[in-house]
């Protein structure tokens, strides 16, 4: 969901849920012993902004944003409190508008 569309910053939130396919750090494709599935809930929140430069006649602005991740747990030798796992993470990139 997006407010003020037409506004210099533009904020948003998320919301959404899914399959997840977790694997213990390190295995590769080739061994994917102890890999599990589980179900995923993400939630999250961020700021669009308005178009700061043309390139091209492409008009770029800039995108943050901060999304939590809510899952099971992978198969691991790692000790882990409780049956869920959080992931939150934070990321920013470039906006392009077509």
């Amino acid at each position: 969901m997006k407010f003020d569309a037409d506004g210099a910053l533009k904020p948003w939130l998320s919301f959404g849920g899914g399959y997840a396919r977790l694997t213990p750090f390190g295995q590769t494709s080739s061994t994917l012993r102890g890999a599990n599935n589980t179900d995923s809930l993400e939630f999250g929140g961020g700021i669009d902004t308005a178009p700061i430069v043309h390139v091209f006649r492409i008009p770029i602005g800039v995108r943050l944003e901060v999304r939590d991740f809510y899952s099971g747990t992978p198969h691991s030798n790692a000790q882990l409190n409780g049956l869920r796992l959080n992931t939150v993470a934070y990321t920013g990139g470039l906006l392009l508008n077509f």
